[in-house]
């Protein structure tokens, strides 16, 4: 087995227990989980394994309402995926910036509503 598979296996893992906290709705462990897999792709020069990281990332970021942080992540995903020729993986950080661009606004328009 090369180095390659090997790092794969650390990295496939982090994923599956960041899926796993997401799925419970446990958005800070979420994050820590896709945080150590994006040191992983990093340190291997994994590119299009990153836009994956950052997109679970994004999606983290944004369950925490950390807006800047999400907005950042979703865009390099998005970036790095339209790079790559990855149409459903772009479509998706479309439809999650979207969703940030309507989370972020909603309080703005519930105010101008009362006024």
């Amino acid at each position: 087995m090369n180095s390659w598979a090997f790092y794969r296996i650390p990295r496939k893992a982090k994923l599956f227990l960041g899926h796993a906290a997401a799925a419970r709705q446990d958005w800070h462990r979420a994050l820590a989980c896709f945080s150590e897999a994006l040191t992983l792709v990093q340190s291997y020069g994994d590119e299009a394994g990153r836009g994956v990281v950052l997109g679970n990332m994004g999606r983290a970021l944004l369950e925490l309402g950390r807006w800047d942080e999400a907005a950042e992540a979703l865009e390099e995903a998005l970036r790095i995926h339209r790079f790559n020729g990855n149409a459903p993986a772009e479509r998706i950080c479309q439809e999650r910036l979207a969703e940030l661009t309507a989370r972020r606004n909603r309080p703005i328009l519930r105010a101008s509503m009362e006024s």
